[in-house]
């Protein structure tokens, strides 16, 4: 693949708001489906999360992605064939996402304990799953269940406005994403967020893939760098 080919594409996917799709670097380079998406793989694996640490009030919550709804079996039913991906948002800075296989209270411990300055004050709803994180951090919470969002500077507006963008990126832009893949495209999205301010984030991005180097992927949850 011509070098000028690698430069076009990166700088179209440093310009892309929502993304951009393999499909449409198929036709725009001429090349196969195959190519396309191997490129975007390589793109998406050196915008890494690795040493974004969240630090003063942090919002937290979890989303699920994909499968679809089942009415009739109850909460349990509803989270079937979904993927939990796990966020942090520092208000007015970084974030950092992770997607899991399980979204268990050790799960985000452990995801929360590695994403958070030791005197970060975390915001969460009511859920328990935070329950650990509240002996390690002060904790804040609100409680949706009763319709309750905000309580003075006590809110997860921001995270859930992650969400409200992140979803629809992947249902409008790729509309369907494997969960082997999608910590890829959560580390996209987060890379862009946490870049926001920039005027332009070709030069960041292609520094990034400069510096980085992939290793497929050993299963559907981690990946690997040098």
């Amino acid at each position: 693949m011509p070098l000028r080919k690698w430069f076009y594409v990166i700088y179209l996917f440093s310009i892309s708001k929502n993304g951009i799709a393999a499909r449409e670097i198929e036709r725009l380079l001429g090349v196969t489906s195959v190519t396309a998406l191997r490129m975007l793989r390589q793109i998406r694996a050196s915008m890494t999360q690795d040493d974004v640490v969240l630090s003063g009030i942090v919002e937290a919550d979890e989303a699920y992605i994909g499968g679809r709804r089942h009415r009739h079996y109850g909460r349990a039913g509803w989270y079937a064939k979904k993927v939990p991906v796990l966020g942090a948002v520092q208000r007015n800075g970084n974030a950092r996402i992770l997607v899991t296989d399980v979204a268990s209270t050790k799960r985000v411990t452990d995801f929360l304990k590695s994403a958070l300055e030791p005197e970060a004050i975390i915001v969460t709803d009511e859920s328990h799953l935070y329950k650990e994180t509240a002996k390690r951090h002060h904790r804040f919470s609100v409680n949706h269940a009763r319709r309750e969002y905000v309580r003075g500077k006590v809110y997860t507006n921001t995270i859930e406005g992650f969400w409200g963008n992140f979803k629809p990126y992947l249902v409008g832009t790729h509309r369907a994403v494997s969960k082997q893949y999608l910590q890829l495209y959560a580390d996209e999205r987060t890379w862009k967020y946490n870049h926001r301010q920039l005027p332009s984030l070709f030069q960041p991005l292609l520094d990034a893939v400069a510096r980085s180097r992939i290793v497929v992927s050993q299963n559907a949850f981690g990946y690997s760098y040098i």
